[in-house]
């Protein structure tokens, strides 16, 4: 784990592996503090070296200098996020599955991250759902959209497979994207779709790993600062030819990885 000084995040001191109670561990999301001092941190990863892939959350009871307490929030999910409810609970927001399946799943806690409900799908398609209260305080959400079908690659599947899903599956949502929402229920288990966000150069998104990872701040003036990438084919060409032979072995395995491109909008709440 690294350590941060207090310098706002301009320098950083130490990297100290610990022992978290499961085998592998990516973060991701929000570190939330809760109201006894506690940060919790979400992330997923493996339970042991035989791939059972599972999303769960670790603590720190010292202002982040160690963590551990791992608990597991569910099996076979991936890129978590934390919300801290008004109402006192912890909302999760977890990303499941491909292909035909690029499900959001809920779940709570209300014992701040020891245990958690079962997760559930809510009504919205999407990956990298990412929660956020406004300075007004309406909870919303934003997300990689996929493309209203929730399905990854529609060319993969033959006509009659592709209408039998659209059927059964389709929501609101248009276009790929970042997908943006507000809760039409306090507790984050269902969203209505409001818009899309555009891309800042206008770049018509061809594929769902296009644009992603959205993340929020509150403005001084209300408004709500919305970060995420986008795409630009030309970075893949500029990449320094002397980097680390792991990373040039990453960018042809996957290369769109490398053609992210920071950008952010303002969303005003009317």
């Amino acid at each position: 784990m690294g350590e941060g000084v207090d310098d706002n995040g301009v320098t950083w001191k130490g990297y100290d592996p610990q022992e978290i109670g499961v085998w592998a561990f990516s973060p991701y999301g929000k570190i939330i503090e809760l109201s006894n001092g506690e940060v919790i941190c979400a992330g997923w990863g493996y339970a042991s070296d035989k791939g059972e892939i599972r999303s769960g959350i670790i603590r720190s009871q010292d202002q982040g200098e160690t963590f551990g307490q791992y608990a597991k929030i569910g099996d076979v999910f991936s890129e978590t996020d934390l919300t801290l409810l008004h109402d006192g609970r912890i909302l999760a927001l977890l990303r499941r599955g491909r292909g035909f399946e690029p499900e959001t799943h809920y779940a709570h806690s209300s014992d701040g991250g020891y245990t958690w409900t079962t997760p559930q799908r809510i009504n919205m398609f999407g990956e990298n759902f990412n929660a956020w209260y406004t300075a007004k305080g309406t909870l919303v959400a934003a997300c990689r959209g996929i493309d209203g079908s929730g399905v990854h690659n529609p060319g993969k599947y033959s006509p009659a497979e592709l209408e039998k899903h659209l059927a059964r599956r389709r929501t609101p949502q248009e276009g790929y994207g970042i997908h943006f929402f507000r809760a039409a229920k306090e507790d984050g288990s269902e969203w209505d779709y409001l818009f899309a966000l555009p891309d800042p150069l206008g770049l018509e998104y061809r594929a769902h790993h296009e644009a992603g990872e959205p993340c929020f701040v509150n403005l001084p003036d209300g408004n709500l600062f919305v970060g995420y990438y986008s795409y630009d084919e030309t970075i893949y060409d500029t990449l320094n030819p002397g980097m680390p032979h792991f990373t040039k072995s990453e960018s042809t395995r996957i290369a769109h990885c490398f053609k992210r491109r920071p950008c952010a909008c303002v969303v005003r709440e009317v």
